[in-house]
Order: C-alpha cells, then structure tokens, then sequence
C-alpha cells in the first residue's frame, strides 16, 4: 500500500448550491431536494395504492376471458416485442435463436401477463359503462396531437395518422382505462394504502366482476357447488 487517501465532502453552504446549480443559498437547495424527495414520496404512495386498487379488482373479476382476446393480447406483446428488436437491429429469428426458444414458447411465456391485462381490462370497461366514464372527442384529439408533436419533433411526419380511426381508437381506448382507474382510486378514498375499501367500494368491485360477460354464470356455479 503505497498511499491513503482521504475523501473529503464539500462543505454545506451557499456555495455548494451555486455549484449544483439548484439555488443561490444552501437552504434553497435544502428546499428543493426536500420538496422532491415528498414528491417522490406521494407519487410512490399512489402508485402503490393504485396497485392495490387494480388488484382487488381483479380478485373480484369472475368472468370467463374471451380466449380470442387473450390470443390478440398475446400476438400484440409478440409484434410489441419484434418491433423493438427491429429498432435494435435484430431479427426475430436471430432473437429466437440467441435466447434458444421458439415462437411458440415466446408465445406461452406471455400468455399469463396477457390474460391479466385482459380480465383487467374488461373489468375496467364494465365499471366505465356503468359509471358512465366517457372520453370526450377533444380529449382523443389532445392525446394524438401530444404523441404524434414528439414524433414529428423526432422527423417523422404522421399528419394522416392524426385522424385515422385505429389510431384515435387506441387512444381513446387508453385514455378510458385512465380515467377509470382515476375514478375507482377517487371512490376507494382510503385512510391508509394498507387499508383500501370501505365496504361499499368492495361490494362495487366485486359487482362490476360479476357485470362482466360470463360473470354471473360464474357466480352460479359457484353457489351450487
């Protein structure tokens, strides 16, 4: 060992701030990373309660998925995932090879987190229609506008894009599953994240299961057995 070396923090002071670049004084830059750190706080709160929220709506969902729908979810995640290995530079087939699997094993590897997004899904849908949670035409366009602005920044140019149907579906599509999970973590009005639905909340969750296609034969089965 030919050395020892001490390291040594700056002082905390003024100066400090100036260097960092957030505030002129110390106690602003104290300000600031506090100010994030409730930030960053909150919003993991609320993602973990919106967590809990989805969760026990799909716990509630009795209703048999579609398995049309299941197969579509699936081979979206398979062109998802093609998609961003083409951008890579990758072929599928290279993929496939260089992991030691095959489409079909791709496939049933996804088939688990597909059927979750869909029984969600449909349980949001049925929640939407009966609560009336709609998304208006100015909100489609507002959303299309805002992805396609970054597009556009990027050089690509998507004017007809802009109003073509499948596009405008899928982000109304998008933006409804939004606001219904806003509106059931706005009804859930829990006291703590460990804590998440009063009784009336639970008994609207497992209703919008049963209001699901399929859910209240589910339900009957289960009574007579």
């Amino acid at each position: 060992m030919k050395s020892i070396k001490e390291r040594r923090l700056p002082p905390l002071d003024d100066e400090l701030a100036k260097q960092v670049g957030r505030g002129a004084t110390f106690e602003e830059l104290r300000q600031e990373v506090h100010d994030e750190l409730q930030e960053a706080a909150h919003q993991s709160d609320e993602q973990r309660f919106e967590n809990d929220v989805l969760k026990a709506l799909d716990e509630r969902m009795e209703a048999e998925v579609p398995e049309a729908l299941i197969d579509r979810e699936v081979s979206r995640r398979i062109r998802e995932l093609e998609t961003r290995l083409q951008e890579q530079g990758v072929k599928m087939e290279r993929y496939l090879q260089y992991t030691n699997t095959s489409l079909d094993v791709l496939k049933a590897e996804q088939r688990p987190q597909a059927v979750q997004k869909v029984r969600l899904e449909l349980a949001l849908e049925t929640v939407a229609e009966r609560e009336g949670v709609t998304v208006s035409d100015v909100e489609v366009d507002e959303a299309v506008n805002n992805a396609l602005a970054e597009e556009d920044h990027a050089g690509h140019r998507h004017g007809d894009l802009r109003t073509a149907d499948p596009v405008r579906a899928y982000f109304r599509h998008q933006l409804l599953m939004r606001k219904t999970i806003d509106y059931l973590s706005s009804v859930a009005a829990p006291e703590s994240s460990a804590t998440i639905e009063p009784p009336s909340e639970a008994k609207e969750l497992e209703s919008a299961g049963k209001a699901a296609p399929g859910g209240e034969r589910r339900a009957r089965q289960k009574k007579g057995r």
